[in-house]
């Protein structure tokens, strides 16, 4: 059986890259569109005709969706074949939208650019290192403007009936992964799957950390209750839906300390 290979942080960026320029990976996200519960919540927490930053959007699924539903997007992803494709899919169909090929960790907009931003289908989780991950909430809280939101989805490190093996395997082979093969990046949650780096975040941590730089939490839902018009309870943080929502608010008169 070939071992898979473990990441280190310098090499994350490449394996990302390599990962999303295949060809039919491209075309499998060309033919997806919004999902139903993306819909509801977007027409719910981004104000008409508003402004949007879409961080890691691929060959434009949500861009196009939302420059046709009337907002006004500006959109990068890091992989620059699916910026290719993105920029022939709304030239197709006469969109115009600002496509870029940037690392979502090296945002360069000045403060309160964004009146939204938005970074779906799980993206944050393949983005390393705890540290990245919070400056990258940092990053967005200071280029919305004041009454923003920010939308992003995760997947629970905490699923019940998805995770339990996972973990096991983890906690038993974390110090191998640290000390044999001098990974010291490597963190718990970290996981390797066909090459592509995933880290499985805690709800919890996200929901305490966004809070503690000045955003307020307005949604924490998964996708099935959305679509049931359920609210979220305690055991939402432990759902094995592939979908979770975060929905942050830019507090208008927060002061950081």
């Amino acid at each position: 059986m070939m071992r898979k290979k473990i990441l280190k942080q310098k090499d994350t960026e490449t394996y990302l890259k390599d990962y999303y320029s295949n060809s039919d990976t491209i075309k499998g996200y060309v033919k997806t569109k919004l999902f139903p519960s993306e819909k509801i919540i977007f027409k719910k927490y981004f104000n008409p005709k508003s402004g949007i930053l879409d961080i890691g959007c691929g060959a434009g699924r949500t861009s196009i969706a939302l420059t046709q539903m009337g907002y006004n997007i500006t959109a990068f992803d890091l992989v620059p074949e699916m910026i290719n494709q993105a920029k022939l899919s709304a030239k197709n169909q006469e969109l115009k939208i600002n496509f870029s090929v940037k690392n979502a960790l090296d945002m360069d907009y000045k403060k309160e650019s964004f009146q939204n931003v938005l970074f779906s289908f799980n993206g944050i989780e393949n983005i390393q290192g705890k540290a990245n991950r919070e400056m990258l909430l940092r990053n967005v809280f200071e280029i919305l403007k004041p009454g923003g939101c920010f939308i992003f989805t995760i997947r629970s490190a905490f699923a019940f009936g998805r995770r339990l093996i996972f973990w096991i395997w983890m906690v038993l082979t974390y110090p191998v992964k640290k000390i044999i093969f001098q990974n010291k990046s490597w963190e718990l949650g970290d996981k390797v799957r066909d090459n592509l780096f995933i880290h499985y975040l805690n709800p919890f941590y996200l929901k305490k950390y966004s809070q503690k730089i000045g955003f307020e939490l307005l949604c924490f839902n998964s996708s099935k209750n959305i679509l049931n018009g359920k609210k979220a309870n305690f055991f939402t943080n432990f759902s094995n839906d592939k979908l979770i929502y975060f929905v942050l608010k830019k507090e208008n008169n927060f002061v950081r300390e």
